[in-house]
């Protein structure tokens, strides 16, 4: 087996400045962002911008935290939209700049990612970065009385910072890379299995 050196360095931030808003980086914040690279995207025209969840009508936790976190992006304001025909809810704040920032450091798509600070978070943040991500591209699977948490991702930079923070997190998984038929994108599915 061949062992990789494991980067260790932790810089705790307490808060981060998004286009001269400083944020708090907490519990909640950091699950927030793991949702955003999950189900979010930002957009940026020439006269606005606005950052993006969409989530399934029922995922109740995901509306809560959404609705925690989103109003510190832009002093309190932010839009929910419900579409019954496709059974979502939008959670959508308008900001140019916060749009920028996370337009630029969070990628769309198949280059879908971490900021770079996160990767340097300690332990307990890069979890809730984690969860999030996970209520979001995962879901949970039991055969045989094993549990095992799946994610999917087509963001080959984003599967790259996964496996970096479960190395870091001591925690065991198995990841491959699926080629789906047709015009698809490859796939890349983690495997962790959390016990019974």
């Amino acid at each position: 087996m061949i062992r990789y050196p494991i980067d260790m360095t932790v810089e705790d931030l307490n808060c981060v400045s998004m286009s001269g808003r400083d944020m708090l980086i907490d519990d909640s914040f950091c699950q927030w962002l793991g949702l955003y690279v999950a189900d979010g995207s930002a957009n940026v025209n020439h006269s606005n911008g606005s950052v993006r969840i969409t989530s399934h009508i029922n995922e109740a936790d995901c509306h809560l935290l959404c609705d925690e976190v989103m109003p510190r992006l832009t002093d309190g304001k932010y839009v929910t939209n419900y579409y019954k025909d496709r059974l979502a809810v939008n959670k959508e704040v308008y900001n140019k700049s916060i749009a920028r920032y996370f337009k630029e450091n969070c990628g769309k798509l198949d280059n879908k990612r971490f900021p770079e600070w996160v990767m340097k978070l300690p332990l307990a943040k890069q979890k809730k970065c984690l969860a999030g991500l996970f209520m979001g591209d995962g879901h949970y699977s039991s055969r045989r009385n094993i549990g095992t948490s799946i994610l999917c991702t087509i963001s080959k930079p984003l599967a790259d910072q996964v496996k970096l923070i479960l190395r870091r997190l001591k925690i065991s998984y198995n990841v491959r890379k699926v080629n789906k038929e047709g015009n698809r994108k490859p796939q890349y599915g983690f495997d962790i299995v959390t016990g019974k």
